[in-house]
């Protein structure tokens, strides 16, 4: 009975592991290089906080992206069909982790135009003003200022 139970928890501690591995990626290398995301889903912290797209953060991202690629990598889901969905999530958080790095270290668009990113994310904040109450509007129009100001620093910092 005993051999049973432990056969249990093992196969459901990978599972606590992707969820605590996961959540500290999110928490330290999605939103934390990405505000602006964490701010589209509602976490208020990142309100105040633009993308620093200057080559030390770039860098310090694919570094962190590389870091818990591998941890993700290394934690082996079990087949069992109940397990489909958080086998999906480790997947899905893969592709995302493979996905970035492949923009940071290969398509390079702060190369392209660091402009355009900026206006990009312009536009997606706007486009949120009339589904946010006033305060967010405000928020927002303190950010748009940022994000038209700081497109001449990132386009200095990608080149240095």
């Amino acid at each position: 009975m005993a051999s049973a139970i432990s056969a249990h928890a093992a196969k459901d501690d990978w599972k606590q592991q992707f969820e605590k591995v996961s959540d500290e990626y999110f928490d330290q290398v999605y939103f934390h290089y990405a505000p602006t995301n964490g701010t589209l889903v509602g976490y208020h912290q990142y309100d105040a906080q633009l993308e620093d797209y200057s080559r030390k953060n770039i860098d310090a991202e694919i570094a962190a992206l590389k870091v818990f690629g591998k941890d993700i990598e290394a934690i082996q889901p079990a087949v069992a069909a109940a397990d489909f969905v958080p086998r999906s999530d480790r997947e899905i958080v893969l592709a995302n982790i493979r996905s970035e790095l492949l923009t940071l270290e290969i398509i390079r668009p702060w190369e392209k135009n660091a402009t355009k990113r900026k206006k990009t994310k312009l536009f997606e904040y706007l486009r949120e003003c009339g589904v946010h109450a006033d305060g967010a509007q405000v928020c927002l129009a303190g950010r748009a200022a940022a994000l038209i100001g700081g497109a001449r620093t990132a386009d200095a910092g990608a080149a240095g």
